[in-house]
């Protein structure tokens, strides 16, 4: 994650949210898409990893199987959305622990939220000045990517 970068998409995506113009909007999602978000996630184990990891003494712990990270969710008007941030004081203390951070570039997360039909998409920092990406926004962000 670029600090830079996450600081001027959050400047961005304020200046979009207080103006509500389109092209103020579309110039938030176009700078997106070069960056990544911090994503709260849950740390999934194995039976057998989590089961060793219990045991008395560790110290260090390295996984048998492969780990699952779920991103947390968040419900905004009874529909799912992944939280993503801009940065590490964006995420505060509510989003962190117990979850773990995953700097997740934002195609990525896109992917991922569209892999699963329960979700309707990311918000961007919920807490201070929430930005809700759906899939109308999700798809313009794409778009950009593939034009760099």
């Amino acid at each position: 994650m670029d600090a830079n970068l996450n600081r001027k998409l959050k400047e961005l995506i304020k200046t979009a949210l207080e103006s509500g113009k389109e092209t103020d909007i579309a110039t938030a999602l176009t700078f997106m898409a070069q960056c990544s978000l911090i994503v709260p996630c849950h740390v999934c184990l194995s039976k057998e990893d989590a089961e060793a990891l219990e045991g008395e003494g560790q110290i260090g712990f390295t996984p048998e199987k492969p780990v699952k990270l779920q991103p947390v969710t968040v419900e905004i008007a009874g529909k799912s959305y992944v939280p993503a941030f801009t940065s590490k004081e964006e995420r505060g203390e509510k989003y962190s622990a117990p979850y773990s951070p995953f700097d997740a570039p934002v195609h990525k997360l896109i992917a991922m939220v569209r892999a699963n039909e329960t979700l309707s998409g990311i918000v961007v920092d919920p807490e201070s000045t929430p930005f809700i990406i759906d899939d109308k926004f999700m798809g313009y962000i794409i778009k950009q990517i593939t034009r760099m």
